[in-house]
């Protein structure tokens, strides 16, 4: 992890929580958002902070919900990684947060990657990623999320949970990426930084 902070020239000091998507209808990104105000309410996140990688017609929305809720100080948008790059995005996350809610949502490579990188994984299990994506056993799920609550409540327990817990959900979802065929799912990406 500190190797993948030093690459990225993030500040070693702070947790990160990211989320890897196209910014569009359904994806999401205002449910993060919509948490995020949550958690900084009851001083949860002091110590946090959120990357977005991706870009999409609702960019500017995303933006501008960020600023309304006065979250700027949160959030990091990069709108583009390579793959490489997002391996050390991945290395460097203390969690992946993908809050898919669109019902065209394929197996979502997003949710095996961070699981190929031993990256802690909370998902929205409505659609692409209840495939493998199992409450408590490999993630933290959720089906429904209107305004952020549940997922605010989910990030919380992620943070608060103990590391023999955690471990557990670790080594169990690197498990379930293992099973999927790499020619089908494209996860190439291996936990290289973390100690």
């Amino acid at each position: 992890m500190p190797v993948a902070k030093e690459y990225l020239k993030l500040d070693p000091n702070i947790n990160y929580i990211g989320m890897v998507s196209r910014i569009e209808k359904d994806k999401g990104w205002d449910t993060l958002v919509n948490a995020a105000s949550y958690l900084s309410k009851e001083n949860l996140i002091n110590n946090y902070k959120f990357i977005i990688i991706g870009k999409g017609k609702e960019t500017q929305d995303l933006k501008k919900l960020i600023k309304q809720k006065e979250l700027k100080d949160y959030f990091i948008i990069k709108e583009f990684a390579n793959q490489e790059t997002l391996n050390y995005y991945y290395n460097s996350f203390d969690m992946l947060i993908f809050p898919t809610k669109r019902k065209s949502e394929s197996l979502g490579l997003v949710g095996l990657e961070a699981m190929a990188t031993k990256t802690p994984l909370i998902a929205c299990s409505l659609y692409g990623p209840r495939e493998y994506a199992i409450n408590n056993i490999n993630a933290l799920t959720y089906e429904k999320d209107e305004d952020g609550k549940k997922l605010a409540s989910l990030i919380k327990k992620m943070i608060e949970m103990p590391k023999d817990k955690k471990d557990e959900l670790i080594e169990n979802a690197y498990e379930t990426s293992s099973n999927y065929d790499e020619r089908r799912t494209t996860v190439r990406l291996k936990q290289v930084f973390k100690n």
